[in-house]
Parts: structure tokens; sequence; C-alpha cells
């Protein structure tokens, strides 16, 4: 979905990001590295690995739009104990 926000093209991306063109901007938020590791720790059964999904979907994104700048917003590492 592309949206005009005060004169500027921003695309809403599928991957739950945004693209802004004219600045060559991707920026995405809520990557959280490590988080089934960390909840591994706590006791709660989950599968490990799920976090190389999410980079390859980044790096997939990286490729399509060709950005020259890349703001990860917020909670990319999920916790001070993920690894």
């Amino acid at each position: 979905m592309k949206l005009d926000l005060n004169n500027e093209a921003v695309e809403l991306l599928p991957e739950k990001a945004f693209y802004w063109a004219q600045e060559n901007i991707l920026a995405f938020a809520d990557v959280h590295i490590g988080k089934a590791e960390g909840l591994q720790k706590l006791g709660i059964p989950m599968p490990t690995g799920p976090h190389l999904e999410d980079l390859a979907r980044i790096d997939r994104m990286i490729k399509k739009t060709r950005a020259k700048r890349i703001f990860m917003l917020g909670d990319f590492i999920h916790s001070r104990t993920s690894d």
C-alpha cells in the first residue's frame, strides 16, 4: 500500500515494514532476535531458530527495495539473556 505523507511517497510493505523511496530508507521493527532461546531458558518449549526466517525476510526486503539506509525501530534483540 502506498501512502502520500506530506507530499512524500511511503510504501507500507506486507513484511511489516515501510519503504520511503525518496530517501531510500527501509524501516522495520520488532525482529526479536533470540526470543525463542530466551523463552527456552524460562522453560517454555519453543523451536530454536525462528529468527533465521526474520533475517531472511529482512534480506529479501533489502534486495527488493535496494535501500541505502535501514532503520531498525525497536526490539531487535529480545532480551538481555538472549543468545
